[in-house]
C-alpha cells in the first residue's frame, strides 16, 4: 500500500512523478526555529492539558533545551485562548483507500456540531496559506470519514504570529461540506490513478528529492533566463505585472536550486569526493554566555554589574494591569516606507463579505 503524510500531500498532488526520486539528506539545515517549534508544541501540550498555566512556563526550559521567553508566551497566547477547552490537539485524522493511505496529525480539530474547525500552529517565518491547504483539507477529510459526519461548514485556520501578512496573524477560509466531498474526490482520484510526470511549483521548498529532479534542474535554467532579462522602455501595467510575478518566480526557483544543489555537495564532500572550488568549513556563530552564566554570577566573581533592564512588550504591559488606552498613548509604530505586495481586489472584497466557498 501507498503510503504519504498529509504533510507531503500538497506536493505529491501537484508532482506526482516526486514519489519516484530518492530523497536525499539535508545537511545544512537551520535548526534555531525547529527546536523553537517544538518548544512551542510542548508549551501548547502543557497549557492545553492543564498541566500548567502559560505564565508558569515562562523563563522554564522546554525539553528540548529551548528557554520560554516571554515573547514566546505572547506569541502563543491568541491561539490558547481559541483552543483551550475545546476539542482535541494532535488528533489522528489518518484515512486510506484500496491502494493508498494518507496520514495525517492535526495540530487542532474542533466541532461545534455545526462548524468542524481545523487549526494548524505555525512557528516559522515562511509564510504558511490557509487558502487551498491541502493538509488541513485532508485533515478535515480523515475527521470526517473516521467520525461518520458531515459537518454543514469547516473553518480552516492558520495562526502564525511572526511574520508579517497583510491579514494579520490568524488567518482563515471558509468551505461548505460539498465543496470538501469534492476535494476527498479529487485526492481519491488522483492516489488512484498516480502518474510519473514531475512539475514543478512552490511544493519544490524543501523537497528531498529537488537536487537530482531533471524538472527542477530544466526550471532553474529557465529562472536563469528570465532574471537577466529586460524589458522595454514604458511597459503596460499588465507587462510590468506579468515581469513582476515571473521574476519573483525565477528568484525563488533559483534559491530553492541552491540549497538543494548546496546539501548535495555536502553529501558528497562528507563522503570523500573532491569539488575543485568547493570544501566544507565549520560555521562559527557568535560568542554567546554559557547556560549556567547570569548577570548575578558575573557581578558576584568580577564585582561589574553587566545587567541591564529591558521594557517589556506593549501586549506583556497590558497584561500585566497597564491600561490599554494609556499604552496606546504611549507606543508608536515606525513607518518604514512603502512596499508593493500582492492583493487581489476581487479575492479581498470576497475575504470581507464572508462569502467565499460558504
Amino acid at each position: 500500500m501507498f503510503k504519504v503524510t498529509a504533510t507531503e500531500l500538497p506536493r505529491l498532488l501537484t508532482c506526482n512523478g516526486s514519489r519516484l526520486l530518492s530523497n536525499l539528506p539535508a545537511v545544512n539545515v537551520e535548526d534555531t526555529v525547529k527546536d523553537e517549534g517544538n518548544a512551542a508544541d510542548w508549551l501548547i501540550q502543557q497549557v492545553f492539558t492543564g498541566q500548567h498555566l502559560l505564565e508558569e512556563l515562562v523563563d522554564r526550559k522546554a525539553p528540548n533545551g529551548v528557554y520560554i521567553t516571554e515573547e514566546m508566551a505572547d506569541n502563543l497566547q491568541e491561539y490558547l485562548d481559541w483552543i483551550v477547552g475545546k476539542g482535541e490537539i494532535e488528533r489522528d485524522c489518518s484515512y486510506q483507500g484500496q491502494t493508498w493511505e494518507v496520514r495525517g496529525r492535526a495540530d487542532h480539530v474542533y466541532y461545534d456540531g455545526y462548524t468542524l474547525y481545523v487549526s494548524d500552529f505555525k512557528y516559522g517565518w515562511k509564510i504558511v496559506d490557509v487558502v487551498e491547504n491541502w493538509t488541513l483539507i485532508s485533515h478535515a477529510i480523515g475527521w470526517m470519514l473516521q467520525n461518520s459526519v458531515v459537518p454543514k461548514q469547516i473553518e480552516f485556520r492558520i495562526y502564525q504570529p511572526r511574520p508579517y501578512h497583510p491579514e494579520g496573524t490568524v488567518r482563515s477560509y471558509y468551505i461548505n461540506a460539498d465543496h470538501l466531498q469534492e476535494r476527498y474526490q479529487q485526492i481519491s482520484h488522483t492516489l488512484d490513478n498516480l502518474n510519473d510526470q514531475l512539475q514543478t511549483s512552490k511544493h519544490c521548498y524543501r523537497c528531498p528529492s529537488m537536487a537530482i529532479c531533471p524538472a527542477a534542474q530544466q526550471a532553474g535554467m529557465n529562472a536563469i533566463d528570465v532574471a537577466y532579462k529586460a524589458f522595454d522602455s514604458e511597459p503596460t501595467n499588465d507587462q510590468v505585472e506579468f515581469l513582476l510575478e515571473e521574476t519573483k518566480k525565477a528568484m525563488e526557483t533559483l534559491k530553492q536550486n541552491l540549497n538543494a544543489y548546496e546539501d548535495l555537495a555536502f553529501n558528497r564532500l562528507k563522503s570523500g569526493q573532491v569539488f575543485k572550488n568547493y570544501q566544507i568549513q565549520q560555521d562559527l556563530g557568535r560568542e554567546t554566555w554559557c547556560d549556567n552564566v547570569t548577570p548575578e554570577v558575573l557581578e558576584m566573581m568580577t564585582g561589574v554589574d553587566v545587567s541591564k533592564r529591558t521594557l517589556v512588550t506593549p501586549n506583556q504591559a497590558i497584561k500585566a494591569g497597564l491600561d490599554k488606552d494609556f499604552v496606546k498613548s504611549l507606543t508608536t509604530r515606525p513607518n518604514k516606507g512603502v512596499k508593493l505586495v500582492r492583493a487581489n481586489a476581487n479575492e479581498q472584497a470576497s475575504k470581507l463579505f464572508n462569502k467565499r466557498g460558504v
